[in-house]
């Protein structure tokens, strides 16, 4: 699957600074250090919601499709939790799914504009 791929609503993004982005990878890297350094259980530090829409903001300074297995596994989260934390994004507009076309659970993820623009101001301000 091609990972550049334009929104459906056609928006243009921001460019995002390197070093912004460079900050996104390192809290991405930190928050799935956590367990394996405090020796806890998965999900004991989890902020599954912001956990994922970071990861897809760092992936980039253009839009990528993640596919829904790699949220999957990174977040550590069962694919029935990924998929609510999904839904509930995209009803939140920060999110577009990315469906097969025989329909079914969505294969790929990626941030919309207002989540993307959202995040930068974010770490902007940190």
């Amino acid at each position: 699957m091609d990972s550049d791929v334009a929104l459906s609503s056609g928006l243009a993004f921001p460019t995002i600074p390197d070093h912004v982005l460079d900050f996104a990878r390192r809290i991405v890297k930190t928050n799935r250090s956590r367990r394996g350094l405090f020796g806890v259980e998965e999900g004991f530090f989890g902020d599954p919601a912001w956990d994922i829409l970071l990861e897809l903001f760092a992936a980039g300074s253009t839009p990528k499709l993640l596919q829904r297995s790699e949220l999957s596994i990174s977040n550590a989260l069962s694919e029935v939790v990924l998929n609510r934390y999904l839904r509930a994004l995209a009803a939140a507009k920060l999110v577009e799914l990315v469906y097969p076309e025989e329909g079914g659970y969505p294969i790929a993820v990626l941030l919309t504009q207002l989540a993307y623009q959202n995040i930068a101001r974010a770490i902007k301000v940190s």
